[in-house]
């Protein structure tokens, strides 16, 4: 069982060390090799990855820039399908993956856009950031619903991108709160919260249990959870 990396604390929230798009790929290549242990094979209701030249024009066509890190992303597995979420739904089973409901690359545009088309002029009377949930102009969510993992897409694509925890009392104060750095730390999370007992998978119901206070202490700090 190879070691995950070691957490740590910068001024934009938790990351690991060696944070790297080759980093996620080894993290969520032993994700597919740790979730099977279990008996949960992702490719039977995952969708397979896109070409990285369709992930980055799909981006620049909202004034967008795809990070490396997400580029790995979407070229590992593009959500699940259509087909096994429904069957998931039917079945009222979890999602194969703890704490990482994943969606496809053309519903976090159409999210997207949706945000953008609500904020509008004229659009709410209030700051329109409450209606963000952390996922304003220039994030995009990778999960299937409001509450999950939205990653930055602004800037430099080498650089190590920030994440957010999008909740719905989403909060930008100092020290941040749902906030962290590179896609490399929720995937460490949910594979150390796997190993330690955090989440356990029960094969006769297909769901998830959580132990909260088994999760990594700088995951429940930075509320990734």
């Amino acid at each position: 069982m190879p070691k995950l990396p070691e957490f740590f604390d910068t001024p934009n929230g938790p990351t690991v060390a060696g944070a790297s798009p080759a980093l996620l790929a080894a993290l969520l290549d032993e994700l597919v090799n740790t979730l099977g242990s279990l008996g949960i094979h992702l490719d039977y209701s995952a969708q397979p990855g896109l070409p990285e030249s369709e992930i980055r024009a799909r981006l620049a066509q909202f004034g967008l820039t795809a990070p490396d890190e997400l580029v790995v992303w979407f070229s590992w597995r593009n959500g699940y399908s259509r087909e096994s979420e429904e069957r998931r739904v039917r079945m009222r089973a979890h999602a194969p993956i703890p704490n990482l409901p994943l969606t496809d690359l053309a519903s976090s545009l159409e999210s997207y856009q949706g945000m953008l088309d609500f904020v509008a002029p004229p659009g709410p009377p209030e700051d329109p950031a409450m209606y963000y949930f952390g996922a304003g102009p220039g994030w995009i969510r990778l999960t299937s619903s409001a509450v999950g993992v939205a990653i930055e897409c602004l800037g430099n694509p080498e650089e190590t991108p920030r994440v957010r925890f999008t909740e719905y009392d989403f909060s930008y104060v100092d020290p941040p709160m749902y906030q962290a750095v590179s896609l490399c730390t929720p995937v460490a999370w949910t594979l150390y919260g796997i190993r330690e007992g955090a989440y356990t998978w029960d094969p006769a119901t297909r769901r998830w249990s959580t132990a909260g206070f088994r999760l990594h202490p700088s995951q429940r700090a930075a509320g990734f959870s």
